[in-house]
This record gives C-alpha cells, sequence and structure tokens, in this order.
C-alpha cells in the first residue's frame, strides 16, 4: 500500500512539471552582427637614408627597422642616435612605446621621451612624424647584429586604443679605411697625420689618441669619452677652433671647443 503510494505521488509530480513546461511559452529570435574594418590612425611612411645606413617599413602589425651600429663609445655605454621610423597621424593622440626587456640595452628614448626601461608616453598631432631614437647599449655592435622588439600603442580617443609591434635589427658597421667605432681601432691602410704651421708642414699635430688614453688627455670636453680622437692644435695662440662631434661631453654636439680636440665618432 505505501508502494502504491509512493509511485502516485510521482506521478503526480511528473504531471505537474509536464503541465508547468507545456505551459511555458519560448520565444526565439536571431541577430546579426556586422564588423566593418576601421582604418589605423597612425601609418608608417617607409624611408631610408641616402647613405643607406637606415632604413623602416611598414609590416602587418607595426614596422620593422635596419639600422648600421654608429654608436659612439662612452663611459655609460655605447650610444647610438638613428632615426628609428616615419609616422603619418590621421588623428591625434597619444603614442606609447617600449621596448621588450634586453640585456643588451642599457635605456632608450624616442624625441627626447625615455621608453626604456619603463614604457614612455608623447602626444602627436596630425600630421607626419619623424621618431629620433637615442639608443645606449651595454656591449659593442662589432660582428654580431642585435635585434630589439618592442610595442607601441596609439590611442586617439579616450578607451579606444590600437596596439602595434615593431623590431630593430642594429647591424655592425663595415669599413675599408679605419673603423674606430664601438672601441675598436682597425687601420686598414697606412695614415699619415700631417699639421701645417703657417705654411710649413709639421708632425707634431695633429695627434691621435686611442679610447685607452683619450681621457688622460686633461681636455675637459672630452672626459667622460671614451671614444679615440684628435688634438688639432697645441695648446698654444687660439686660431680657428674645431667642432666636436659627439654627444655626452660638456660642449655637446657641433659646438666649438677650445681644447682643439675632435672625438673620431
Amino acid at each position: 500500500m505505501a508502494r502504491t503510494r509512493w509511485l502516485l505521488a510521482v506521478a503526480l509530480m511528473l504531471i505537474a512539471v509536464a503541465d508547468i513546461v507545456l505551459a511555458d511559452v519560448v520565444f526565439n529570435y536571431k541577430g546579426q552582427v556586422s564588423i566593418k574594418p576601421t582604418n589605423s590612425p597612425i601609418t608608417v611612411v617607409p624611408g631610408q637614408c641616402p647613405c643607406v645606413c637606415f632604413s623602416w617599413s611598414q609590416t602587418i602589425n607595426g614596422f620593422t627597422t635596419t639600422i648600421t651600429g654608429y654608436t659612439l663609445s662612452t663611459t655609460s655605454g655605447y650610444v647610438l642616435i638613428t632615426p628609428l621610423v616615419r609616422f603619418n597621424t590621421a588623428t591625434g593622440g597619444t603614442l606609447t612605446m617600449t621596448l621588450s626587456p634586453n640585456t643588451a640595452v642599457v635605456n632608450d628614448y624616442v624625441n627626447g621621451t625615455r621608453i626604456y626601461p619603463t614604457p614612455g608616453s608623447f602626444s602627436l598631432g596630425v600630421g607626419n612624424y619623424l621618431l629620433i631614437q637615442k639608443l645606449t647599449l651595454n656591449m659593442t655592435v662589432s660582428s654580431t647584429s642585435i635585434t630589439l622588439n618592442g610595442q607601441y600603442n596609439y590611442t586617439p580617443t579616450p578607451r579606444v586604443t590600437f596596439q602595434y609591434s615593431f623590431s630593430e635589427t642594429i647591424n655592425p658597421p663595415s669599413a675599408n679605411v679605419m673603423n674606430l667605432l664601438n672601441g675598436l681601432q682597425a687601420f686598414y691602410v697606412p695614415h699619415v697625420y700631417q699639421g701645417d704651421n703657417g705654411g710649413t708642414p709639421t708632425n707634431q699635430w695633429p695627434v691621435y689618441y686611442g679610447p685607452n688614453n683619450a681621457s688622460s688627455t686633461g681636455a675637459e670636453v672630452i672626459s667622460s669619452v671614451t671614444s679615440p680622437c684628435l688634438r688639432w692644435f697645441p695648446q698654444v695662440n687660439p686660431g680657428p677652433r674645431a667642432p666636436c662631434f659627439g654627444r655626452n661631453t660638456t660642449a655637446g654636439l657641433g659646438d666649438n671647443i677650445d681644447d682643439w680636440y675632435v672625438l673620431l665618432q
């Protein structure tokens, strides 16, 4: 008898559930989503220097750059100053850039903004922009190429960000006369330094100072530089001033100095 009552209770429960299911009304809908391509607000303008020391081109995800490693050897590392890429912007926005971690890199600046080891951001308007890179390495680019990878984001409006990637390959320079880059002292042909003293030839100047003794010449302007240099004149009557090439000096790039030294990088 108890079993009969239990079966009856189960049957009634199933009937009630079935009645509820049959009483439900199900509405089915169909939806359609259209995806339209969006033009990138920032594009790469391919280019290169006339001497083909550096060039860049657009890729599917951003750009790639090839650079010849003409670096300045300093006490803080090997400094490379070169164009990185040229952008064309259809809409103004904020550009954020950084490099992926790399043991060869000390720091990196683009248009004066530090982007490594931490990301850096700066604003761009509508127009054409050439980005200049100042990269400091802790190793020479003398025999093996160095490849750096990075990322950059462009935000034209709040909450809308376009993401890209880039790579740059730094190749060692080649030379068939001499190579004083990256701490090297490679002379492929004989060199003669011939000075002039009021119309009379002299071998007293210019004087070559290698990277090991350049900073010991007593010239304040090159005290922090480990690149080779030429001493144009003795420290006597002033006369024409010699231009100093190279940053990280007290005189700066292209300044005239009174110590008559010219960096050979």
